[in-house]
């Protein structure tokens, strides 16, 4: 069996942080449009009476059953984007970069979809990293054209521990 000689987990922790804080703004808007949608009032239309020479028109106020139904969607649309983020949370645990001594894998999930990759070091032509913004990530190119892009909490690390590797080897 092959050493290790890198290896992080888990999605970077600013991304995380920022995708469960979006995620409960979402749950709560949407739930904020379902209970509007299930306690307004109905529109009944407009009604009024007569006393005398003047005619008093009184607006019943409320939605109309075609905004009813829109705001349904909305909030059912608006907790299954919550639900959509939930996923991708909880995948987060499944993200890994693993730096051995013949070769790099790495695994990225977004919700129910996962990609794994296994890559020699004489197949890498080039690799990029970006450790500033809210999606700190290493993109492995190789030889091939593949873009293999990995997010962590470090990956100038990882790519300064990949270059020296790629150098050794090739």
């Amino acid at each position: 069996m092959e050493r290790v000689i890198y290896e992080i987990k888990g999605m970077p922790k600013k991304m995380k942080r920022f995708f469960s804080f979006l995620m409960c703004i979402i749950y709560a808007l949407g739930a904020g449009v379902l209970i509007v949608a299930f306690t307004a009032k109905e529109y009944t239309g407009l009604g009024g009476y007569q006393s005398g020479n003047t005619l008093h028109i009184s607006n019943s106020g409320g939605i109309s059953s075609g905004q009813r139904t829109i705001l349904y969607v909305m909030g059912f649309c608006f907790l299954l984007l919550g639900s959509m983020l939930a996923g991708i949370v909880r995948s987060s645990k499944r993200c890994y970069l693993k730096i051995f001594e013949n070769h790099v894998e790495g695994n990225v999930a977004y919700g129910m979809f996962s990609k794994s990759f296994g890559i020699k070091y004489d197949e890498i032509s080039d690799i990029s990293s970006n450790s500033k913004g809210m999606m700190p990530m290493i993109i492995i190119h190789t030889n091939t054209g593949k873009h293999n892009p990995v997010f962590l909490d470090e990956p100038a690390k990882a790519e300064e521990i990949i270059r020296r590797m790629c150098q050794r080897k090739g």
